[in-house]
């Protein structure tokens, strides 16, 4: 008995539970991070100005022993959803590969984008493209080219050869001094 095929219809759905899941990972994250605070976030208690956002507790702070288990409980909570949303983006990228939209790419695991091709040759099967879309353009010799760096470290070096000039002239003229006295 053959599976049925999953529509593009029911992709797009897993891509929204899959984006609503990254918003609680989010927060299963921060409501960590605040558990290791003084002032840790209440996320029972409503915030009248923004529903969505959890209300500073302005009582005084939890015992340690509460922010540990908070903070072990959230990040349990974040590490099972981190999990869960990778197992599901990684059969979301195989479907893609599937279906010929995503190649394998090269051996360091990034993935290809295949497009449609337009004009001429349409009809033909669609190109790789290359380094993100930018082909054999190298961003790292664009940013080589700029000269801010060498601006600001010859700055540096002549101040630097400022300072030496000037301590060696002090230390001459007082050694000037000392011999006429």
């Amino acid at each position: 008995m053959a599976l049925d095929p999953i529509s593009p219809s029911d992709r797009i759905r897993e891509l929204s539970v899959i984006d609503a899941d990254i918003a609680s990972l989010v927060e299963s994250a921060g409501l960590a991070l605040t558990a290791l605070t003084n002032k840790p976030l209440s996320p029972d208690q409503p915030n009248t100005e923004n529903p969505d956002t959890p209300m500073v507790n302005s009582q005084a702070p939890p015992s340690l022993s509460v922010r540990q288990e908070a903070f072990t409980t959230h990040t349990e909570a974040y590490y099972i959803s981190l999990q869960s949303i990778t197992a599901r983006m990684r059969r979301q990228a195989y479907a893609l590969e599937e279906a010929g939209i995503l190649s394998a790419g090269s051996e360091d695991g990034v993935l290809g984008v295949r497009h449609a091709p337009t004009g001429k040759g349409a009809g033909q099967e669609g190109e790789r493209l290359e380094n993100g879309g930018l082909g054999k353009f190298d961003i790292g010799w664009l940013n080589g080219r700029g000269n801010k760096v060498g601006v600001v470290k010859e700055r540096e070096l002549v101040g630097e050869a400022r300072e030496l000039i000037e301590g060696v002239l002090e230390r001459k003229a007082e050694g000037e001094g000392e011999g006429k006295g």
